[in-house]
């Protein structure tokens, strides 16, 4: 293989060559993509064959990443809004039962288990199953984040040596 093209006359001689070309959607809904065309010696070994394509996936696995962990982040922000307003509401629902009962003055002591309402009680375990699965989904997207976030700043990719010449 030569360094580069030569010049002869007023013509660029170039060494016979065939192209590879790497096409990949970047983001779930498909509005992104990145194609990677990159030029081969017919006489390269198959070693730089697949030395070249394992960087151009490399930095495609980056690419990736970081949209993922975008929407990772995005994701996790929302829930992390959206559990606490779910307590309180579950909260203000058993609150509102409690006065309700004392103002019934009824005897004993309020329990919610007991002195709630069938429509309460669904509410409430509506409310118990939704912030069960969103406590459970942030735990997974923050496993996710921490798994994104060195691909992404770049420490978690082994591209070849020479691949930040």
């Amino acid at each position: 293989m030569s360094a580069g093209p030569d010049i002869v006359g007023s013509q660029v001689m170039v060494d016979p060559a065939f192209g590879i070309s790497v096409r990949t959607i970047l983001d779930k809904d498909g509005r992104r993509e990145i194609v990677f065309q990159m030029p081969v010696p017919l006489n390269a070994s198959v070693d730089f064959i697949n030395g070249m394509l394992d960087r151009v996936t490399a930095a495609v696995d980056r690419q990736i990443a970081k949209y993922d962990l975008r929407e990772a982040e995005k994701e996790a922000e929302v829930l992390e809004e959206f559990i606490p307003k779910v307590s309180e509401q579950f909260e203000r629902i058993t609150s509102a039962a409690a006065e309700n009962w004392a103002m019934g003055n009824r005897r004993g002591e309020f329990d919610p288990q007991k002195h709630i309402s069938a429509g309460e009680r669904q509410t409430m375990n509506q409310l118990i199953g939704r912030l069960e699965g969103d406590r459970e989904r942030l735990l997974r997207l923050r496993g996710t984040i921490a798994r994104l976030k060195p691909l992404v700043h770049g420490n978690g990719l082994d591209i070849g040596a020479d691949s930040h010449a």
